[in-house]
């Protein structure tokens, strides 16, 4: 049985003698050149389509709502204080929910 160094010094010479790696850089020239110009002329732009703009009104929206509701929450008349009688009907009534 070989030992663990026999393997190494074996696959290290293996490694020596495999041909060198292309450069993750390197591309052919026209595919190069066809990336280029379609980046260039704008044609990466159309992903998404006219969807966009309908999410980006749809989120306006969105907020809208949730500051009116923000708002309508946190306005309470003066006559509309928590009287001892209202909480007690409040708690009365969480009582009976199930």
């Amino acid at each position: 049985m070989k030992t663990h160094e026999e393997r190494l010094v074996r696959l290290f010479k293996a490694a020596r003698s495999a041909p060198p790696a292309l450069e993750p850089s390197d591309m052919p020239g026209l595919l190069e050149t066809r990336i280029l110009a379609q980046w260039r002329s704008g044609a990466g732009e159309t992903r998404g389509g006219n969807f966009v703009p309908v999410l980006r009104w749809a989120l306006m929206g969105a907020a809208a709502v949730m500051l009116v509701s923000i708002a309508w929450a946190s306005y309470s008349p003066a006559d509309e204080q928590a009287t001892d009688e209202t909480v007690a009907n409040y708690e009365l009534r969480e009582d009976l929910i199930p």
